[in-house]
């Protein structure tokens, strides 16, 4: 009966809040150990001075995360994150939320669903008005020495949040100084969802499988489409202008350390979208270095993307993925072997073992219904993932990645397969 009391009481709690997010992990600051229902990190910040909103205010940078909690960020990997309205509902709190059958990284279904402390707006009205949300990373080790041109986004998800585990994509940082960094999630919700806030949830993190690439100086972002700054499109995807540049966090909506210079409350707000110049997941544009591998590399397959091929054929010897560290490529061979492998010493990691089967030229095609099929030149299968109408939601996709991992995901970056 108890336990049941609680429950209704953080729940209650958690209404009032409903639309209010942060990421919660143990290397963050501001966790309140002590408090099991600690909603103090989801508190929107606006209308304030510098030290009130920067890393959350003094609140939460007199409450550090110990010195051993330190999240692994995995260069050129994926990395999850738990997104709450309160730490009661992760798994440093009474366990990660997720509706009955389903998968917390699926988004609220019906969108307008109050059934959970999983809200349903998020500010957004429809699943397609969430504006996306970033992780930046700032070179130092301590906190204290961190302002906030030292930050540069690392990587966007452009729905987000709408899931209570979120995947990020982590590009080929570089390592940490003394193997810390200090990183941060940010916000900025769309206009369209109610009074203008940003958000601002900082951690520990460290690089693992550190690249020797160099990262840019950032600058704040601009309108990079030719749009003025108040332009709101109506739906994802409506422009692929890039900026092509490191560009620094979004710093807005308060009385000091702005540098957004968008107009509050008259449906302005800035986005992490492509609007700005950040494209959905890694940041590659925050390198500066000559590396040419970076150069025209795919790394992904999308079942149904204008600017992401679906397939790689062996007819033309330029249709591979590779990471953009340049560490593994996937290719499919002229003799129908599909092989994932080391680009410095040829190690295969994993291959499909059709070498020989059918007729050539082959083609390997992520399709809608989320199989990744290799067919030949009489669109026989040669191979399959298995993968047909597992997933969520589409798109699907096929990514390669720095780690030596091969994974098909779904919409909710859900893996369905990997190798």
């Amino acid at each position: 009966m108890y336990n049941y009391l609680v429950t209704l009481l953080v729940l209650g709690l958690f209404l009032n809040v409903q639309a209010h997010m942060s990421i919660y992990e143990p290397s963050m600051w501001g966790s309140e150990p002590d408090n099991i229902n600690s909603n103090w990190a989801v508190i929107p910040l606006q209308d304030l001075d510098f030290t009130d909103w920067w890393f959350h205010g003094p609140r939460s940078l007199n409450d550090p995360p110990t010195a051993n909690n330190i999240t692994q960020l995995p260069a050129g990997g994926t990395i999850d994150f738990e997104i709450a309205t309160n730490k009661a509902f992760t798994s440093m709190g009474r366990g990660l939320w997720h509706h009955p059958g389903k998968s917390s990284r699926v988004p609220p279904d019906p969108w307008s669903s109050t059934d959970s402390e999983w809200p349903s707006n998020l500010h957004s009205p429809k699943h397609s008005d969430v504006a996306g949300c970033a992780l930046g990373i700032a070179y130092k080790s301590n906190i204290a020495d961190v302002k906030p041109e030292d930050f540069v986004i690392m990587s966007v998800v452009k729905d987000c949040p709408a899931r209570a585990l979120q995947a990020f994509d982590i590009p080929y940082l570089p390592a940490c100084p003394g193997n810390q960094c200090i990183c941060a999630w940010f916000w900025i919700h769309n206009s369209i969802g109610g009074t203008d806030q940003m958000y601002m949830t900082g951690f520990q993190c460290n690089v693992n499988n550190a690249s020797k690439r160099v990262i840019g100086k950032p600058v704040a972002p601009v309108r990079c489409d030719g749009k003025p700054p108040c332009y709101v499109y109506p739906k994802w995807g409506n422009t692929t202008t890039i900026c092509n540049k490191p560009l620094a966090p979004m710093y807005w909506a308060n009385k000091e350390g702005n540098n957004m210079a968008n107009p509050v409350n008259i449906q302005c707000a800035p986005i992490y979208s492509e609007e700005y110049g950040y494209p959905d997941g890694a940041q590659h544009q925050i390198f500066i270095d000559d590396f040419k591998c970076i150069q025209n590399v795919r790394d992904t397959l999308s079942s149904n993307s204008t600017t992401i091929p679906s397939s790689i054929s062996s007819s033309s010897s330029t249709q591979q993925l590779v990471t953009p560290a340049c560490a593994t490529k996937l290719v499919v061979q002229n003799d129908g072997n599909v092989v994932f492998s080391d680009v410095n010493n040829g190690r295969i990691y994993w291959s499909s073992n059709t070498a020989g089967k059918g007729v050539g030229p082959y083609t390997l095609t992520m399709r809608n219904d989320g199989n990744l099929v290799l067919s030949d030149s009489r669109s026989s299968t040669l191979w399959a993932s298995g993968t047909s109408g597992v997933g969520a939601c589409a798109p699907y996709s096929l990514k390669v990645r720095d780690i030596t991992k091969l994974t098909v995901v779904d919409c909710n970056s859900e893996p369905l397969w990997s190798a």
